[in-house]
């Protein structure tokens, strides 16, 4: 029989005991063949459910365990910010807090910061970012985003890398491609000078999720974008040249939300984001 661990767990049917028609049951009385399999069986069928199928919900397997085990204890670095205070650190620097009259704010509330686009945002596509210098070397940032008041709009909320003079911005995003939609969509794009939508490089259909973990990491003239949606174990989503985007490099480094192709709403744009982190 074929395995179909670590799929599922497999179904082991022993043996019944021919007694007496088996080589070594008469040649010793102390082993028995049809045991010996059962016990193999046992063995094995006992391995499979310590060690738990992929992505196992019970607690006791291996699997679950090492997925859900607490992140190593980290560093913390200056670049960091938990978004547990009342005001917004004098570390970081907006880009299009006001566009056409509408001012982007930064609010806290349990634990997190809340950036709102007023209503109604009529300016259509633009970026709002809230963004610190980008450290020398390689680096890795991360941070949990949610999004509420979508409400017909095309949406973005995430991590931003964006060039000197913020002349151009690569994002890894949560992406709400509008009310109908049954799915959020994970994207990393590109946007313009102006911070102006420009084009995905690469989009999923995801099903809903209450939140999205992102990474941006650099390492030498790459940039790789990941995801999560535990926050335990990301994956690689896109990758490529630092410069394929961002003329001259990355000079900024930080969180973004922004609308595409809409021109009004009447409620309140609100981007979530529990914390951002320098995780290497």
């Amino acid at each position: 029989m074929a395995t179909n661990f670590p799929t599922s767990l497999d179904t082991t049917t022993n043996l019944p005991d021919p007694v007496g028609t088996d080589l070594m049951e008469n040649t010793n009385n102390n082993l028995d063949h049809a045991q010996q399999h059962n016990t193999e069986n046992d063995a094995m069928a006992a391995v499979e459910a310590r060690l738990g199928i992929t992505r196992s919900t019970v607690t006791s397997s291996l699997d679950w365990r090492m997925r859900n085990a607490p992140n190593p204890p980290r560093t913390a670095n200056a670049m960091d910010d938990e978004f547990d205070a009342t005001s917004l650190d004098a570390k970081w620097t907006w880009f299009q807090q006001t566009i056409t009259a509408h001012t982007a704010t930064a609010t806290f509330a349990n634990g997190s910061l809340l950036m709102t686009f007023p209503s109604p945002y009529a300016e259509g596509d633009k970026a709002r970012t809230l963004t610190q210098a980008v450290p020398a070397g390689d680096w890795v940032f991360e941070t949990c985003v949610t999004q509420i008041g979508n409400r017909g709009a095309t949406t973005y909320t995430g991590l931003v890398v964006s060039s000197s003079g913020n002349a151009q911005h690569e994002v890894i995003a949560r992406k709400n491609p509008g009310a109908a939609s049954k799915y959020i969509v994970l994207a990393a794009t590109k946007l313009t000078s102006v911070g102006a939508f420009s084009a995905d490089y690469k989009a999923w259909n995801m099903p809903h999720a209450d939140k999205l973990y992102l990474r941006i990491e650099r390492s030498s003239t790459t940039l790789n974008f990941y995801w999560s949606i535990d926050g335990n174990y990301f994956e690689l989503f896109e990758t490529h040249s630092e410069t394929t985007y961002l003329s001259g490099g990355a000079s900024r480094i930080g969180i973004m939300m922004s609308t595409t192709n809409f021109s009004g709403t009447a409620i309140d744009l609100i981007s979530t984001f529990e914390y951002f982190r320098r995780i290497s």
